[in-house]
């Protein structure tokens, strides 16, 4: 092991911004987030920055080519005039994003909410800026260069002009695919991987999507057959969202803020959603905020043609099929070559790529495996608060960082810095998310994005491989099930007496498969029905609890272990953990890649014995999680890494409201803040006196009603 890392530790965040007061004025809600990401990097934070207005702030960061070509004339009645296709070169760096309308009459779209739309998504990028019309599609797009620098403009279109692309995302397998199209006979004018979409297509037709391995989200214009096809990748990595205008247009962008620009789109809040983020502290599904606005479904494909707007259907879904048995050994090195040949395509890049460096299992393994595949000056990056254990993870990130020699760097924040830090962070959420990680990761983003373009990281291991601790006791159910009938109600009789494990009681008591879906729901819960039913209006009683059965009915193993990772790959991984990653990287115009959410890797995943996953065996609580994963490690990660358990990310946000956030949560949760949404200002207030009066219950609720109220000024005045 090494004794340093190889540079000082970059210390950020925390003594720089904590003098200033914070308060819900001190940071108007009205001013954009990457205002102040702007003015950071500008080394200035005055008032004066802060309250400049949005639209002046949008203005000034469009090049004036790109304002003069918002009153470019374009054809709007014959649908049969050729297209234009304007492009605008841009300086800096930023995510890649799509947005665009279809229109079946074929009468267009005003070419300043087109622009409007696409400055939306400036935060993503762009090195590149380009915008397709024609009388019945357009096509707007912000690009982030990762690979073909120069060649790999957007929106792309194949020889004769006849089908158009925007896409957002990486395709992994491209060089293959390209190399079996090119004996085929199809010729490139381009290094990107875009465009081995449009060729594919070409050759396979809707089919070419069951061919990409990569995380995507497109939008694919067959000029010739009026024919529009929206798809997203298998797990959700990328989003993309959908809405009919009130004139019959189909609206579509990777993010919700961008397709709000497009006239005709709804902004009535959605009952049912609103419901669904008091029970899961996100919104799960297809689901959004607004009434007909959706989400594009993970491995799903949307097709529009002859002046219908077809349904979603899938492509895909996760299938746990068996695989020939072998020894464990067999099986480990199996899975050893797999993970590092998915970390070493995720590496492919043009610009410089990090790893996300928590200090757990995951992301020590994102970095052992990057190392093996010969990245030389790998940098990493943590983050941790200022208050200690359990919330400081840096001496095992550390400890990581010197066994692999990386370039490592350190961002602290402190309560100053999450509550400065949360309001944009609501804003690039699109959507309410009260996973409180989002704030310690936009930080750690920001930071990384000073040093390289792409970063890994470690999610989805513990969705394919078991690594969440609750999913022992779907094993020891297997004892429990054993029992008479009879027995077992009687036994979960003193858990009815308490309303929040109601659920689990029915569980035990009743159908095996119970107890999985029960595990799904409970992970995330905030509130439960009768005390939505206390703060809100219009909670509507059961909703959540028929979401997560309609989920379980895609399930299609009886190994209890395999059923929970379903649920937990259709809920929580997307609409979670995948979407603030997203988010949150976009934020800070950096890209970040997932290993462990190979094609090849989750296919070879859900075949794996459950004994590879979870099983008895030496560990703090007597059982091992992601059994598979550490045995690959054993010898090349420091094995106290390896013998850690899982430890989430602790946030200490929680405790902050009754202490140094205490006035800041006053401010958002004054009686009438959500009275707007249907909220009970009193109820509201008793959550609020015993959040800061330290209840741990109630303060989980009251950050969820703390990010809405943000989010509902943000978004809805």
């Amino acid at each position: 092991m090494l004794g340093q890392p190889s540079e000082p530790l970059r210390l950020m965040g925390s003594d720089r911004r904590a003098r200033s007061p914070v308060s819900r004025r001190g940071l108007h809600p009205s001013v954009p987030p990457d205002a102040a990401r702007v003015d950071r990097n500008a080394g200035s934070h005055s008032p004066e920055h802060l309250r400049r207005p949005f639209s002046r702030r949008l203005v000034r960061r469009i090049p004036p080519d790109a304002r003069d070509a918002r009153r470019t004339p374009r054809p709007r009645d014959d649908a049969d005039l050729l297209p234009t296709r304007r492009q605008h070169p841009r300086k800096g760096h930023g995510m890649c994003g799509i947005v665009g309308l279809f229109d079946p009459k074929g009468r267009g779209m005003n070419p300043s909410a087109l622009d409007r739309a696409g400055n939306t998504l400036n935060h993503r990028g762009p090195d590149d800026a380009g915008v397709y019309t024609d009388a019945h599609a357009n096509l707007v797009f912000r690009r982030l260069s990762i690979i073909d620098l120069e060649a790999g403009a957007q929106p792309m279109c194949n020889e004769d002009g006849s089908i158009w692309m925007v896409y957002n995302g990486e395709i992994y397998n491209f060089q293959s695919l390209r190399n079996e199209l090119e004996r085929k006979g199809h010729r490139f004018k381009s290094r990107s991987d875009s465009e081995v979409i449009l060729h594919l297509y070409e050759e396979e037709g809707d089919a070419f999507i069951k061919q990409l391995d990569g995380m995507f989200a497109f939008a694919l214009w067959d000029r010739k057959n009026k024919r529009l096809i929206l798809g997203r990748d298998r797990v959700g990595i990328k989003p993309l969202y959908y809405a009919h205008t009130s004139d019959g247009q189909l609206g579509f962008a990777s993010e919700l803020k961008a397709l709000l620009e497009i006239p005709g789109i709804s902004r009535t809040i959605d009952e049912t959603a609103l419901s669904h983020y008091l029970t899961f502290r996100y919104v799960p599904g297809t689901h959004s905020m607004f009434q007909g606005v959706c989400k594009l479904a993970a491995g799903h494909l949307i097709e529009a043609s002859n002046g219908t707007v077809h349904a979603p259907r899938p492509y895909w879904d996760l299938a746990f099929e068996s695989q020939p048995e072998r020894d464990d050994q067999a099986w480990i090195e199996d899975f050893d070559a797999r993970l590092g040949q998915s970390v070493s395509s995720h590496m492919v890049s043009d610009v410089p790529v990090g790893v996300l460096l928590s200090g757990g299992l995951d992301s020590a393994a994102m970095v052992a495996y990057a190392r093996e595949a010969g990245t030389r000056d790998l940098k990493t990056f943590s983050v941790a608060f200022d208050v200690g254990e359990p919330y400081d993870e840096r001496p095992f990130a550390r400890q990581a960082a010197r066994a692999f020699g990386t370039d490592h760097h350190e961002v602290v924040v402190s309560a100053s810095d999450f509550a400065r830090d949360l309001m944009d962070v609501v804003w690039h959420s699109d959507e309410p998310l009260a996973d409180l990680a989002t704030v310690p990761l936009y930080a750690v983003s920001r930071l990384a994005r000073e040093h390289v373009t792409v970063l890994l990281s470690g999610e989805g291991s513990d969705e394919l491989f078991g690594g969440y601790p609750g999913v022992e006791h779907l094993l020891k159910r297997a004892d429990w099930m054993a029992w008479p009938a009879a027995l077992r109600r009687l036994a979960s009789i003193p858990m009815h007496l308490l309303p929040e494990k109601a659920r689990w009681a029915r569980a035990l008591a009743g159908r095996p498969q119970d107890f999985a879906r029960n595990l799904g729901l409970t992970m995330t819960s905030v509130f439960d029905a009768s005390e939505k039913a206390a703060i809100h209006a219009g909670s509507q009683n059961g909703i959540s609890e028929a979401y997560t059965d309609r989920v379980y009915e895609g399930v299609d193993t009886p190994d209890p272990l395999d059923q929970i990772l379903y649920m937990y790959a259709k809920t929580w991984l997307p609409d979670d953990l995948l979407a603030k990653a997203d988010r949150m990287t976009m934020a800070n115009s950096l890209e970040l890649r997932v290993p462990f959410l190979d094609n090849n890797l989750i296919d070879f995943a859900s075949g794996m014995p459950q004994r590879l996953k979870v099983r008895r065996e030496r560990s703090a609580d007597g059982w091992q999680r992601k059994y598979v994963l550490r045995k690959a490690l054993e010898g090349t990660v420091p094995q106290e890494i390896i013998d850690r358990p899982k430890q989430g990310f602790p946030v200490p946000a929680y405790g902050w409201l009754a202490d140094e956030l205490k006035g800041f949560a006053g401010e958002w949760l004054m009686v009438d803040s959500l009275s707007g949404l249907g909220f009970r200002g009193e109820q509201v207030n008793r959550i609020l006196t015993r959040a800061t009066a330290g209840n741990a219950r109630a303060q989980r609720q009251a950050w969820s009603l703390i990010v809405l109220a943000i989010w509902s000024e943000r978004y809805l005045t």
